[in-house]
Protein backbone atom coordinates (compact mmCIF):
# COMPACT_ATOMS: atom_id res chain seq x y z
CA UNK A 1 0.00 0.00 0.00
CA UNK A 2 1.42 3.39 -0.93
CA UNK A 3 1.62 6.09 1.71
CA UNK A 4 2.11 9.85 1.84
CA UNK A 5 4.36 11.42 4.47
CA UNK A 6 2.64 11.98 7.81
CA UNK A 7 3.99 15.52 8.11
CA UNK A 8 2.22 16.64 4.97
CA UNK A 9 -1.11 14.90 4.87
CA UNK A 10 -1.49 12.33 7.62
CA UNK A 11 -5.25 12.27 7.27
CA UNK A 12 -5.10 10.99 3.70
CA UNK A 13 -3.04 7.95 4.69
CA UNK A 14 -5.28 6.48 7.35
CA UNK A 15 -5.71 2.79 6.61
CA UNK A 16 -9.32 1.76 7.04
CA UNK A 17 -9.91 0.22 10.50
CA UNK A 18 -6.22 -0.03 11.40
CA UNK A 19 -7.20 1.16 14.85
CA UNK A 20 -10.53 2.20 16.32
CA UNK A 21 -8.65 4.88 18.24
CA UNK A 22 -7.46 6.61 15.09
CA UNK A 23 -10.75 6.45 13.20
CA UNK A 24 -13.34 9.16 12.80
CA UNK A 25 -16.83 8.75 14.23
CA UNK A 26 -19.13 6.89 11.83
CA UNK A 27 -22.91 6.64 11.67
CA UNK A 28 -25.55 4.50 10.02
CA UNK A 29 -27.78 7.54 9.42
CA UNK A 30 -26.81 10.95 7.99
CA UNK A 31 -26.36 13.98 10.18
CA UNK A 32 -28.81 16.01 8.10
CA UNK A 33 -32.43 15.87 7.04
CA UNK A 34 -33.82 17.55 3.92
CA UNK A 35 -35.10 20.49 5.93
CA UNK A 36 -31.84 21.02 7.85
CA UNK A 37 -29.44 20.98 4.87
CA UNK A 38 -27.69 24.32 4.38
CA UNK A 39 -25.60 25.80 1.60
CA UNK A 40 -21.85 26.21 1.91
CA UNK A 41 -20.97 27.43 -1.58
CA UNK A 42 -17.81 29.19 -0.41
CA UNK A 43 -16.03 25.83 -0.49
CA UNK A 44 -16.72 25.14 -4.18
CA UNK A 45 -13.50 24.89 -6.18
CA UNK A 46 -10.17 23.08 -6.16
CA UNK A 47 -8.03 22.90 -3.04
CA UNK A 48 -4.41 22.05 -2.37
CA UNK A 49 -3.57 20.24 0.84
CA UNK A 50 -1.12 22.03 3.12
CA UNK A 51 1.47 20.58 5.47
CA UNK A 52 0.17 22.61 8.41
CA UNK A 53 2.71 25.40 7.83
CA UNK A 54 1.03 26.79 4.73
CA UNK A 55 3.22 24.91 2.24
CA UNK A 56 1.53 22.90 -0.50
CA UNK A 57 2.57 20.29 -3.01
CA UNK A 58 4.43 21.36 -6.11
CA UNK A 59 2.74 19.42 -8.93
CA UNK A 60 5.88 19.69 -11.05
CA UNK A 61 8.27 18.42 -8.39
CA UNK A 62 6.54 16.13 -5.92
CA UNK A 63 9.42 13.67 -5.64
CA UNK A 64 8.43 10.44 -3.95
CA UNK A 65 4.91 11.65 -3.21
CA UNK A 66 2.05 11.93 -5.72
CA UNK A 67 0.43 15.31 -6.23
CA UNK A 68 -3.00 15.18 -4.60
CA UNK A 69 -5.71 17.81 -4.49
CA UNK A 70 -9.41 18.04 -3.65
CA UNK A 71 -12.17 19.31 -5.93
CA UNK A 72 -15.55 20.32 -4.50
CA UNK A 73 -18.66 20.75 -6.63
CA UNK A 74 -22.32 21.34 -5.91
CA UNK A 75 -24.70 18.62 -7.05
CA UNK A 76 -27.08 19.88 -9.70
CA UNK A 77 -29.73 17.22 -9.12
CA UNK A 78 -29.94 17.40 -5.33
CA UNK A 79 -30.37 20.67 -3.47
CA UNK A 80 -27.62 21.67 -1.05
CA UNK A 81 -25.53 18.52 -1.52
CA UNK A 82 -21.92 18.59 -2.67
CA UNK A 83 -19.39 16.18 -4.17
CA UNK A 84 -15.87 16.00 -2.75
CA UNK A 85 -13.36 14.30 -5.05
CA UNK A 86 -9.87 13.23 -4.04
CA UNK A 87 -7.72 13.63 -7.16
CA UNK A 88 -4.22 12.37 -7.81
CA UNK A 89 -1.77 13.16 -10.61
CA UNK A 90 0.08 9.84 -10.97
CA UNK A 91 3.84 9.71 -11.23
CA UNK A 92 4.91 6.93 -13.62
CA UNK A 93 8.17 6.67 -11.70
CA UNK A 94 6.30 5.87 -8.47
CA UNK A 95 3.28 3.90 -9.75
CA UNK A 96 3.24 0.90 -12.04
CA UNK A 97 1.24 0.99 -15.31
CA UNK A 98 -1.25 -1.48 -13.79
CA UNK A 99 -1.77 0.76 -10.76
CA UNK A 100 -2.36 3.80 -12.95
CA UNK A 101 -4.66 1.80 -15.24
CA UNK A 102 -6.78 0.78 -12.23
CA UNK A 103 -7.63 4.44 -11.58
CA UNK A 104 -10.24 6.47 -13.43
CA UNK A 105 -8.10 8.90 -15.37
CA UNK A 106 -8.52 11.75 -17.81
CA UNK A 107 -5.78 11.16 -20.38
CA UNK A 108 -5.87 14.81 -21.48
CA UNK A 109 -5.28 16.34 -18.05
CA UNK A 110 -3.40 13.31 -16.66
CA UNK A 111 -5.56 13.52 -13.55
CA UNK A 112 -7.18 10.54 -11.85
CA UNK A 113 -9.59 10.35 -8.97
CA UNK A 114 -9.23 8.09 -5.97
CA UNK A 115 -12.37 8.78 -3.94
CA UNK A 116 -15.71 10.54 -4.32
CA UNK A 117 -17.96 11.55 -1.44
CA UNK A 118 -21.43 13.00 -1.16
CA UNK A 119 -21.37 15.76 1.44
CA UNK A 120 -24.20 17.58 3.16
CA UNK A 121 -23.96 20.35 5.74
CA UNK A 122 -25.88 21.38 8.82
CA UNK A 123 -25.24 24.55 10.79
CA UNK A 124 -25.23 24.15 14.56
CA UNK A 125 -24.21 26.80 17.08
CA UNK A 126 -22.99 28.96 14.21
CA UNK A 127 -20.61 26.31 12.80
CA UNK A 128 -20.82 24.14 9.68
CA UNK A 129 -20.68 20.38 10.18
CA UNK A 130 -20.12 18.11 7.20
CA UNK A 131 -21.57 14.64 6.66
CA UNK A 132 -19.38 12.55 4.33
CA UNK A 133 -20.79 9.50 2.54
CA UNK A 134 -18.63 7.48 0.09
CA UNK A 135 -19.85 7.33 -3.50
CA UNK A 136 -17.03 5.78 -5.50
CA UNK A 137 -13.56 4.42 -4.99
CA UNK A 138 -11.14 3.91 -7.87
CA UNK A 139 -8.18 1.60 -7.55
CA UNK A 140 -6.66 0.14 -4.40
CA UNK A 141 -3.80 2.55 -3.74
CA UNK A 142 -4.60 3.09 -0.10
CA UNK A 143 -5.59 6.76 -0.05
CA UNK A 144 -8.73 7.60 1.91
CA UNK A 145 -10.40 10.92 2.58
CA UNK A 146 -12.49 9.43 5.37
CA UNK A 147 -12.23 6.16 7.31
CA UNK A 148 -15.68 5.05 6.13
CA UNK A 149 -14.92 4.40 2.45
CA UNK A 150 -15.49 0.64 2.49
CA UNK A 151 -18.04 0.61 5.28
CA UNK A 152 -20.60 2.73 3.40
CA UNK A 153 -21.32 4.75 6.50
CA UNK A 154 -21.52 8.45 7.30
CA UNK A 155 -18.65 10.34 8.94
CA UNK A 156 -18.79 13.81 10.49
CA UNK A 157 -16.39 16.73 10.63
CA UNK A 158 -16.43 20.36 11.66
CA UNK A 159 -15.53 22.60 8.71
CA UNK A 160 -14.56 26.26 8.87
CA UNK A 161 -12.48 29.00 7.27
CA UNK A 162 -9.58 30.95 8.71
CA UNK A 163 -8.58 33.55 6.13
CA UNK A 164 -8.37 31.58 2.86
CA UNK A 165 -7.60 28.23 4.53
CA UNK A 166 -10.31 25.58 4.85
CA UNK A 167 -10.08 23.38 7.94
CA UNK A 168 -11.71 20.00 8.61
CA UNK A 169 -11.67 18.52 12.10
CA UNK A 170 -12.91 14.97 12.61
CA UNK A 171 -14.78 13.71 15.65
CA UNK A 172 -12.67 11.16 17.46
CA UNK A 173 -13.63 7.50 17.65
CA UNK A 174 -11.33 7.15 20.67
CA UNK A 175 -13.12 9.92 22.56
CA UNK A 176 -16.57 8.50 21.77
CA UNK A 177 -15.62 4.98 22.82
CA UNK A 178 -14.22 6.29 26.10
CA UNK A 179 -17.49 8.13 26.89
CA UNK A 180 -19.51 5.01 26.13
CA UNK A 181 -17.31 2.79 28.28
CA UNK A 182 -17.61 5.27 31.16
CA UNK A 183 -21.39 5.55 30.72
CA UNK A 184 -21.06 9.30 30.23
CA UNK A 185 -23.08 9.48 27.04
CA UNK A 186 -26.45 8.13 25.97
CA UNK A 187 -26.84 7.78 22.23
CA UNK A 188 -27.93 4.82 20.11
CA UNK A 189 -24.93 2.86 18.89
CA UNK A 190 -23.36 -0.53 18.18
CA UNK A 191 -19.80 -1.56 19.05
CA UNK A 192 -18.00 -3.93 16.71
CA UNK A 193 -16.55 -6.78 18.74
CA UNK A 194 -13.31 -7.37 16.83
CA UNK A 195 -11.93 -3.84 17.17
CA UNK A 196 -14.40 -1.88 19.38
CA UNK A 197 -15.27 0.46 16.53
CA UNK A 198 -18.42 2.41 17.41
CA UNK A 199 -21.18 2.83 14.82
CA UNK A 200 -23.79 5.40 15.80
CA UNK A 201 -27.33 4.23 15.01
CA UNK A 202 -29.18 7.35 16.17
CA UNK A 203 -31.49 9.21 13.78
CA UNK A 204 -30.46 12.63 12.40
CA UNK A 205 -32.35 14.63 15.03
CA UNK A 206 -30.50 12.82 17.82
CA UNK A 207 -27.19 13.16 16.00
CA UNK A 208 -27.70 16.91 15.76
CA UNK A 209 -28.33 17.05 19.52
CA UNK A 210 -25.07 15.15 19.94
CA UNK A 211 -23.24 17.76 17.81
CA UNK A 212 -24.93 20.61 19.62
CA UNK A 213 -23.72 19.26 22.96
CA UNK A 214 -20.17 18.22 22.05
CA UNK A 215 -19.25 20.24 18.94
CA UNK A 216 -17.36 22.85 20.96
CA UNK A 217 -15.63 20.36 23.25
CA UNK A 218 -11.92 20.16 22.30
CA UNK A 219 -11.78 16.64 23.74
CA UNK A 220 -14.21 15.48 21.05
CA UNK A 221 -11.41 15.81 18.52
CA UNK A 222 -8.68 14.11 20.56
CA UNK A 223 -7.08 11.05 19.01
CA UNK A 224 -7.48 12.23 15.41
CA UNK A 225 -3.99 12.46 13.86
CA UNK A 226 -4.46 16.03 12.67
CA UNK A 227 -6.96 18.35 11.08
CA UNK A 228 -6.96 18.77 7.33
CA UNK A 229 -5.95 22.17 5.97
CA UNK A 230 -6.62 23.20 2.37
CA UNK A 231 -5.95 26.37 0.38
CA UNK A 232 -7.15 27.37 -3.11
CA UNK A 233 -5.29 25.33 -5.71
CA UNK A 234 -2.57 27.05 -7.69
CA UNK A 235 -2.51 26.13 -11.34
Amino acid sequence: MKTISKKRVALWTLALFVSACSASVVSFYPLYTKDTLVEFDEIIGEWDITDGDGDTYNPDDHGEEPYIYVSINKNTDKKNLYTFTLNVVPDPHQMTPCEIESLKCDTITNTCYMEKYKVGFVKINGMHYADFYPLEKAGEQGYNLVDNAEMKSHAFSKMYFNSDTLFLEWFSQKWLLRLIQQNKIRIRHEVRSQDSLVMLTAKPEELQKFIRKYGEDPKAFDGVPESLEMVPRKR
